[in-house]
């Protein structure tokens, strides 16, 4: 069970005694990680970390920043951008998430015993639905036993993988498989004690970007030579990889990165292939680490990071070598140096590889170096950092200096090579040492979906590392084009049981994740202490040369709940699909009571045709319209509840390049299917048509 103290009391510590600065600062960089494994847990305490979510636009993984937050009556908030987004009561066994979709949309339905443990059967609740066989069983002591189907630890609505096995005693065991699509993807075995065993193929977060990495596990610690593979035009290649050293202590076996390697960068697809390229001691970078990218599988790789990109000869291809380094020739060569195993590459390649490296170092382009000094790698000097999901139309890096590991000074945000944003930070030094550093002053920012025709910037201050007063945003299509204001608020700054951090306050104007040229949509309406009260409103427009309209919207209630407000839809709502724009303008009408879809959801699919707006009822000769019946029985339930006969909407569904209109007609029993669905399709230039049954399945309750 987990004990909250005050970490905001510098004379305290998590075990009682005197607090040692480094063990202290160690624990913060951690905090998410950390916490799920100690006793005890800081509340009153704000950190930023960055969770992952799907953005339909560029089709990939990509990151955001949330903030957490831990209070004294063992809540855990998750806030974003200063909203308050989930708030979780802890009990027994904390379990904090880091995928945004699966923070907003994901629930658990059990029971607990007496004694506060989970027993009996868990299903899984996605947006209000239950998943179909997705859970399994815990013991009277809490412990997960027998076949569980488990989400992947991304799983999201573009990312359904699963992960499917035996537990004995909270440990996984034996086989466990991936599973994508109904088939089996990845896996290997785990021995009695949990630890992963033998060959492994295991799946990068961001599994839809077709990368796998293969490898041997020894006691639950990779070993040998680790293969990074990657589909490309229906052929693995090997894109990457390197060692690992181990050493045996005791009955402890811990491995580690080391010699040269080449790596995959956040959010690496199809559209933003990024490796970097460098070499590792003991587990941490140092040296010169050279970052590399491609447009695509079908070009080669050059060297990047000033923004500037284009087919001169200095530039250094290094496609055939990269292949060659990580290819067919790599050879494991097996020593005993001071009680270490390690492997490494053949003498040849590691030449051939440094040569490249002190060649384009002379270069002033992407990269930086790491401290070489015993502990963790520390960056440090002037680097050139590639933002998430770098790629042809996002090349934006961010310049500036480090010391320590720790951004200090100036740092500016370059889109190619213009000077689109950026900001100072300041720092805290203690004797010659910068222990940490936090944003100050006036900051231009670029949205976390900035690129292509979604160029949106925000302009405001911070005060003390914490977003504060008027923030304003700021769209334009191209780079060629003016910015015009398009949205924005203010930030408070709250401190105490409400909320630690910065807030939104008052009336907003906010735009969806996936503004762009074709669809832009705004959401508007009003914050309370970080919460969204009353009536908001949404608001869409093809693109700038149209004015905006109301499509849709509804309202919250502000009732409180544990001394914060709850944030709950009520009443009737008119909702978007994700991805709402011309040719898959699909929305969703009906009723919430506290949050929770109840009664009947009808479905609407609109198509506008010769200047003229056509509501399409989805109709199944003599059915109702699309959606269907949610139920209103709430008991020891919180999401929403399919029951009845329903008309459901394949991903995708739309008039376009590469839609098609399928839709599936079946029933649900208590929020499962059962019987047999139909899955049926039209021809989606003839909206008129009827829809023809393609495929029948069957569910068992």
């Amino acid at each position: 069970m987990n004990n909250f103290i005050n970490c905001n009391q510098d004379n305290k510590v998590f075990n009682g005694q005197e607090k040692q600065n480094k063990q202290y600062n160690q624990y913060i960089r951690e905090f998410i990680e950390e916490l799920q494994g100690k006793d005890y847990v800081c509340y009153n305490r704000t950190q930023d970390y960055k969770c992952s979510f799907w953005d339909s636009n560029q089709e990939k993984l990509v990151k955001a920043t949330l903030q957490i937050i831990f209070t004294q009556q063992k809540n855990i908030k998750y806030l974003m951008d200063g909203q308050i987004i989930r708030i979780d009561k802890v009990i027994n066994r904390l379990e904090v998430l880091k995928n945004l979709e699966q923070i907003k949309y994901l629930q658990w339905l059990g029971q607990y015993n007496q004694n506060q443990n989970k027993v009996a059967k868990w299903s899984a609740v996605w947006k209000g639905d239950q998943l179909l066989e997705v859970g399994g069983y815990y013991s009277e002591d809490g412990l997960k036993q027998g076949f569980w189907k488990e989400l992947s630890r991304n799983y999201s609505n573009e990312n359904q993988v699963y992960e499917w096995g035996e537990y004995i005693n909270d440990l996984r065991n034996k086989q466990w498989k991936f599973i994508y699509d109904n088939k089996i993807i990845g896996g290997g075995v785990y021995n009695k004690q949990g630890q992963k065993i033998g060959k492994w193929v295991e799946l990068d977060d961001e599994f839809q970007n077709q990368v796998t990495y293969s490898g041997e596990y020894m006691n639950g610690q990779k070993v040998g030579v680790w293969d990074i593979l990657y589909k490309r035009m229906d052929q693995l290649e090997r894109i990457g990889g390197g060692s690992y050293a181990y050493k045996k202590e005791g009955f402890d076996l811990n491995s580690k990165k080391v010699g040269i390697w080449i790596e995959l960068t956040d959010g690496f697809s199809g559209k933003s292939q990024v490796i970097q390229f460098g070499e590792y001691k003991n587990g941490r970078k140092i040296g010169k680490w050279v970052i590399f990218w491609r447009k695509n599988q079908y070009q080669s790789f050059k060297q990047i990071g000033d923004g500037s990109y284009d087919d001169k000869p200095e530039y250094q291809d290094i496609r055939g070598i990269v292949q060659f380094c990580i290819g067919v020739n790599l050879v494991v060569v097996k020593k005993l140096v001071d009680g270490m195993h390690f492997f490494k590459m053949n003498k040849c390649i590691i030449q051939i590889q440094t040569f490249i490296i002190q060649k384009i170092s002379n270069k002033n382009r992407g990269g930086g170096s790491y401290d070489d000094k015993p502990g963790n790698e520390i960056k440090f000097g002037n680097w050139i950092e590639l933002s998430e999901g770098f790629q042809i139309d996002r090349e934006v890096t961010y310049n500036g200096e480090y010391q320590n590991g720790r951004k200090v000074g100036k740092w500016d945000t370059f889109y190619q090579d213009e000077q689109i944003g950026g900001g100072s930070y300041d720092k805290e030094q203690r004797q010659d040492n910068v222990i940490s550093s936090i944003k100050i002053g006036k900051w231009i920012e670029l949205s976390d979906y900035f690129g292509g025709g979604g160029q949106i910037i925000s302009k405001g201050e911070y005060q003390d590392g914490q977003k504060f007063g008027r923030w304003d945003i700021f769209y334009r299509r191209w780079r060629k084009d003016q910015f015009e204001e398009i949205g924005g608020g203010s930030y408070d700054y709250k401190e105490g049981e409400i909320a630690l951090g910065s807030i939104k306050i008052g009336k907003w104007i906010e735009l969806s994740p996936d503004f762009n040229s074709i669809s832009q949509i705004t959401f508007n309406g009003e914050y309370e202490n970080g919460q969204k009260v009353g009536n908001w409103i949404t608001l869409w427009r093809k693109n700038k040369y149209n004015r905006f309209k109301q499509i849709g919207g509804g309202s919250y209630d502000d009732n409180r709940i544990y001394g914060l407000l709850n944030q709950n839809k009520i009443g009737r709502w008119i909702e978007l699909n994700d991805g709402y724009r011309e040719g898959r303008r699909i929305k969703y009408e009906g009723d919430y009571k506290n949050g929770r879809k109840i009664g009947k959801w009808n479905t609407f699919f609109e198509k506008v045709l010769m200047q003229k707006q056509i509501i399409i009822d989805i109709q199944l000769k003599n059915e109702n319209s699309g959606g269907g019946q949610y139920s209103e029985n709430s008991l020891d339930f919180q999401g929403s509840i399919k029951i009845g006969k329903w008309i459901e909407l394949k991903n995708k569904f739309g008039k376009g390049y590469g839609d098609q209109q399928v839709i599936f007609v079946g029933e649900y029993k208590n929020g499962k299917k059962v019987g047999t669905w139909n899955e049926m399709i039209r021809d989606q230039n003839k909206l008129q048509g009827e829809f023809k049954t393609i495929k029948e399945v069957q569910y068992d309750y």
